[in-house]
């Protein structure tokens, strides 16, 4: 037997509208129900015959015919979402998952030096180390494309290139712009100068003549002659290299040589820069551009300013020498802030991130309190 849900439903609604219980309670009806919930459970009141007789009045019903629903309105096409860019990498992206990163190169830096014809591989990853699919553009250099990756190859002659990469990060285009610095080679130096410009002579590695040097002076590695330099002109002296740096910061106190003037700027350096600035905020000691007192110096000038040792990383152009502001805000720079700079700065090194030389250098009539580090892989402090 067929189950007639139609008719189901009519007859239901038959009896809903038959039905007296259907029709609502009068006055003298509402004041019995009052005395019978007064009496609780005795049940004074005989519900099937009230007091008063109240003659039913019959209600129509009228069901109205339901309107013929209107078509829907199509909906209007949405507008192309986009793409949301993010601007250079800053600070805020080494703990941001929304960054297209770039393999060996770090989020904290903007700039690549790179020597004549050298080619770059240009490998875009996620925060976790991922391959993420990209596409790069440059306004120099060549670029050859392969799978999940690109490789940048410098052009011939020194100059600045910018290469920029988009990827899909978490659902969002997101780029990466990267200065590709081509440098001078080292090679180019001639009787300890570049163009008139003094450089002085570089130790072959350790050698003999600096073994006593050797203890706590971390990887030979560190101690190669610069591969180049990297020429300082009136157009790239305010280059941005990190959020808070530029490539003129680096420079050393010297004048220049006839136009011209050099420097070598390792990116780790700024990179651990850029760390310190986010550890002393982690800590409760928000600051901005940490000032540099000193940065690159030649080794012609690290011996002209009375400096006796061959080997100082200021000369290999990964470590820097920074003033101490006033970190707990109590209207003066003093040994306090120092220990408070030094302990973030030994914080980074003893996690193994960019492990350097570290020292306290107390104020003179020049300066103020100024604290040395660089990147020379062991954790050293004088």
């Amino acid at each position: 037997m067929r189950f007639n849900v139609s008719a189901v439903l009519a007859a239901g609604l038959a009896l809903s509208f038959a039905s007296p219980a259907w029709a609502l309670p009068t006055k003298a009806e509402g004041a019995d129900r009052s005395k019978s919930d007064a009496h609780g459970k005795a049940g004074l009141v005989d519900w099937a015959a009230p007091p008063v007789q109240v003659a039913a009045v019959p209600v129509p019903v009228v069901i109205a015919a339901k309107p013929a629903a209107k078509p829907a309105p199509k909906a209007a096409p949405k507008p192309a979402a986009k793409p949301v860019f993010v601007p250079h990498p800053t600070v805020a992206h080494l703990r941001s998952t929304e960054v297209l990163g770039v393999e060996n190169v770090s989020p904290a830096v903007d700039f690549v030096p790179v020597l004549p014809g050298e080619r770059v591989p240009l490998r875009a990853i996620s925060a976790n180390g991922k391959p993420v699919a990209a596409t790069w553009r440059s306004n120099g250099g060549t670029l050859a494309f392969g799978d999940h990756m690109a490789v940048w190859q410098a052009p011939l002659e020194p100059g600045v290139m910018h290469v920029t990469g988009y990827g899909l990060v978490n659902g969002r285009t997101v780029r990466r712009n990267l200065t590709m610095v081509v440098i001078i080679p080292g090679a180019k130096v001639t009787g300890g100068k570049l163009n008139g410009y003094p450089i002085g002579i570089y130790p072959k590695g350790y050698g003999t003549t600096v073994a006593g040097q050797v203890a706590n002076r971390g990887t030979r590695d560190a101690y190669e002659v610069p591969p180049g330099f990297v020429e300082l002109t009136a157009a790239n002296v305010n280059m941005p290299v990190s959020e808070h740096y530029k490539l003129g910061d680096f420079a050393g106190k010297d004048n220049w040589v006839g136009g011209h003037k050099y420097l070598m700027v390792q990116p780790r350096v700024v990179e651990k820069l850029e760390r310190i600035i986010m550890t002393l905020h982690a800590e409760g000691y928000p600051c901005g551009k940490l000032e540099l007192m000193s940065a690159y110096r030649s080794p012609f000038l690290n011996e002209d300013i009375g400096n006796t040792t061959t080997l100082s990383r200021h000369t290999y152009g990964d470590a820097v020498d920074m003033l101490v502001p006033d970190l707990n805000k109590d209207g003066k720079s003093d040994k306090a802030d120092a220990g408070i700079m030094m302990a973030a700065i030994t914080k980074l090194d003893k996690a193994g991130i960019l492990t350097g030389g570290g020292s306290i250098y107390a104020p003179n009539g020049a300066h103020g309190f100024f604290i040395h580090t660089d990147t020379r892989g062991a954790l050293v402090r004088w």
